[in-house]
């Protein structure tokens, strides 16, 4: 639900808890600042977590389920044993974990049906607790043997706090009812109406042995305190203004300073009310007694001050508080002293991830100087990697006195220098890799299973797990799981082959183990949450075909387009020069002149010709009349 904080200090104020982004669970030691554990659950994808509530229990832990090693003494296990979360699901679930154990050791499932909105628990009735979901069902839960005491159908509510005494609890939406469960049906005592949106904050509380209830809701930056009392009033005790919406809450009460509020804002800003009820009704909003900010420190002074936000805090007594600020990732912690005369509190502190960061950098600057000796010790290529090629040959030594100068061959100093010295030492086998695996689950060595199960050579596993002994098959799923429960491809590739491996040739030992179902149930939602991304992967891998197709079409389309254009010039201009131009002219006379000349012999000719002609014609003329007188 929106504005829901799912962080919160531990009832000793020993852990802090909270649910990040990514669907993990972080538990902080406050004292050392340290991150204790991490827990990621198997559905966290599909079924995020929803609320978050820290209870203390008597009933002892069984720690067989957990196979993980203790670096803790018994008695810190003892005194963490009682420390639990009840966490509420998506998927209508609720889980107890144990931070003894390291794991969840129980799950109610029998309740709800869909999405858990809130779970309340109260310290003086510690076997049990009470929770309200989207299906409008509100069930009062046994810590004793995990059953639904009482379940009841009021409506849908945003959030939900169990009273003190276990015979009424408190729910709101936008309106605040109180509600009566101490006959067999339940029974709405009263309302109060004062939020315009959804409640997400409820935390029950006596003051002056009244019972009251604090609410909060998303986006308003005004804190309410109702009394739960059969009458006609229905507005509110007191009302706290803070300077923007509430983000955590931490109440006390105390006969002698009345009610003490600590609420860290969305500007990450922690404010201090102290409110003294006399019989008498605030009408004016309260303004805090104490502002608390924390500012980085910087070593530049004219630099602009940057704010760590403050993102928990919880009361350890009257005058002191722990305080929780930094990042998502990288938190801090410290107990502050409230007693000041101050309204106001600006602390100075270092920024928790610039630290981290340089932390890191530090380390990796740790470079150790050169050391030197006199007594150097030149060794050669027949001594390396221990194996001595001539038995007669020692190792040359430099004296110390300077005075005898000795020096080494330069044949020698070569092959000192030499890469490719030849190696003794033969890749591992599939004997050896048998050994290694039962060596590393035996001992749960991460590296010594990561170098093993980072071969991904089919021939090798198979050998490998055809040699394996039977009594290694489940841990080696188990440890297989956990792999493919990462993020890495890499080592998820390598071992979804091993498993796979392992399950055609153990299938008959698989099948006749009574505990496999428990061993593969954390890869059926492993399995389902990848199943569920490939729909829209393959759509998404439609579309880019789609586009990338149409592009080459198009760009296909063009240069048939270019190709077709005819690129031979339709017109050729040459400007010719001046020295053309007079050959030209000079060629073009000489032509005219041949012209005349030929024009002047053809008249002349024809003037012959002509002439021949006449004569010719007369000659027959005359021989046609000697014919004729003959």
């Amino acid at each position: 639900m929106a504005g829901k904080n799912l962080a919160s200090f531990s009832n000793t104020g020993r852990y802090y808890a909270h649910v990040c982004d990514d669907g993990k669970l972080r538990i902080w030691d406050v004292v050392s600042c340290v991150l204790k554990q991490e827990f990621t659950p198997d559905v966290h994808l599909t079924s995020p977590y929803t609320d978050l509530v820290w209870i203390s229990t008597s009933k002892k832990v069984n720690l067989s389920s957990s196979n993980r090693k203790r670096k803790s003494s018994g008695s810190e296990i003892a005194a963490s044993e009682n420390e639990n979360l009840l966490i509420g699901s998506k998927s209508g679930d609720i889980y107890l974990y144990s931070v003894a154990s390291f794991s969840i050791i129980n799950t109610f499932s029998d309740g709800h049906s869909c999405h858990v909105n809130s779970i309340s628990w109260c310290r003086q009735t510690p076997d049990q607790f009470i929770s309200c979901s989207e299906d409008q069902h509100v069930i009062l839960w046994s810590l004793e043997d995990y059953s639904v005491k009482k379940k009841w159908k009021c409506g849908k509510f945003s959030t939900i706090a169990l009273s003190d005494d276990g015979l009424s609890f408190v729910s709101a939406k936008k309106e605040i009812q109180w509600w009566d469960i101490s006959g067999e049906k339940e029974t709405l005592r009263k309302s109060f109406i004062g939020h315009s949106t959804d409640v997400h904050c409820l935390n029950f509380v006596r003051i002056c042995g009244e019972p009251c209830v604090l609410s909060a809701a998303v986006g308003n930056r005004l804190l309410h305190a109702w009394l739960l009392k059969d009458d006609e009033d229905r507005s509110a005790l007191a009302v706290f203004a803070l300077d923007d919406a509430l983000v955590s809450i931490s109440v006390l009460s105390s006969s002698s300073s009345g009610l003490s509020v600590l609420a860290s804002s969305r500007t990450g800003v922690l404010h201090l009310y102290t409110c003294t009820i006399n019989g008498k009704k605030h009408r004016k909003p309260a303004k805090p007694k104490l502002t608390i900010q924390i500012a980085a420190e910087s070593e530049d002074s004219k630099a602009k001050v940057e704010q760590i936000p403050i993102v928990g805090s919880a009361f350890c007594d009257e005058n002191s508080a722990h305080i929780a600020y930094g990042g998502e990732l990288i938190l801090s912690f410290e107990k502050l002293q409230l007693k000041t005369t101050e309204k106001s509190m600006i602390i100075v502190r270092q920024d928790p991830q610039k630290k981290s960061v340089v932390n890191k950098e530090q380390s990796l600057n740790k470079v150790l100087p050169t050391s030197s000796c006199k007594n150097v010790q030149y060794v050669s290529s027949d001594m390396v990697n221990g194996f001595s090629g001539n038995s007669s040959k020692k190792p040359q030594k430099r004296p110390n006195n300077a005075e005898k100068s000795y020096d080494v061959p330069l044949e020698q100093r070569l092959e000192n220098l030499s890469v490719d010295i030849p190696s003794t030492s033969n890749a591992p086998t599939s004997e050896s890799l048998v050994h290694l695996l039962l060596q590393g689950l035996k001992s749960k060595d991460p590296k010594i299973l990561e170098d093993v199960l980072s071969n991904s050579e089919e021939s090798v596993i198979k050998t490998t797990i055809s040699r394996l002994p039977v009594e290694a098959v489940l841990p080696l799923s188990t440890e297989l799981i956990s792999v493919l429960k990462g993020r890495r491809t890499n080592e998820s590739e390598s071992a979804l082959k091993w498993l796979r491996t392992l399950v055609i040739l153990h299938a008959a030992h698989l099948v006749s183990n009574p505990d496999i179902t428990e061993v593969f149930a954390p890869l059926f939602p492993l399995i389902e949450s990848k199943l569920n991304v490939i729909g829209p992967l393959y759509k998404l891998a439609g579309r880019l075909d789609l586009m990338i197709q149409q592009i080459k079409h198009r760009t296909d389309k063009s240069e048939q387009s270019l190709q077709s254009v005819s690129l031979q010039p339709k017109l050729i201009y040459q400007d010719e020069d001046s020295e053309e131009e007079y050959e030209n002219e000079i060629v073009k006379e000489e032509v005219a002149v041949n012209n005349d000349n030929i024009v002047d012999d053809s008249d002349d000719h024809w003037d012959e010709m002509s002439e021949l002609d006449d004569s010719g014609q007369e000659q027959s003329q005359e021989e046609m009349d000697v014919a004729d007188d003959a």
